[in-house]
């Protein structure tokens, strides 16, 4: 199947449906927030409330993290009406689950610890890229976070397995 918008929400949803799911086996106390503007200004997905504390939380959906080994995280749209803000500069959840599609594993990662490390660190401590886009027929750019650095400095906070139904062909 070729990429498209509508393609990619519907992967994305998939998703958060899965963890979701696992979320709630593992005794988290859930909320969808998913189609609550209020929310969706920001990217939250999901609102959990662990040990009575509530956290945000935003879930990125990713094929390529297995080869690559980085997480992506979107700086720019270059669209042909102009270019908009990606996800890093309004994204203002405190976990970002990024999930490894391949491997099913789910990442949760300090988005606030993160975020501020891509806004404010010099360049050469990171990876830019610019790509075009066949979903969204435009080029984006953003920055790649290996893994690697992810777990060295601790900006993971759990990994966890999912279980999801495979897909066919």
């Amino acid at each position: 199947m070729s990429r498209s918008f509508k393609y990619d929400l519907k992967y994305g949803k998939k998703f958060e449906m899965i963890l979701y799911d696992k979320l709630k086996s593992l005794g988290v106390d859930v909320i969808d927030v998913s189609k609550d503007p209020k929310y969706q200004k920001y990217d939250i997905d999901m609102v959990l409330n662990i040990n009575n504390k509530k956290l945000t939380m935003e879930i990125k959906a990713d094929k390529r993290i297995s080869k690559t080994r980085n997480i992506f995280v979107e700086d720019v749209m270059e669209r042909k009406n102009g270019d908009k803000d990606g996800w890093l500069h309004y994204c203002r959840c405190d976990i970002l689950c990024y999930v490894d599609d391949y491997n099913d594993i789910a990442y949760l990662v300090n988005w606030v610890k993160l975020r501020k490390f891509v806004l404010n660190e010099d360049d050469s401590k990171k990876y830019y890229r610019r790509f075009y886009n066949k979903a969204d027929n435009c080029y984006a750019g953003g920055y790649l976070i290996p893994l690697k650095f992810l777990r060295e400095n601790d900006y993971i906070f759990r990994c966890i397995i999912l279980e999801k139904e495979k897909e066919n062909g």
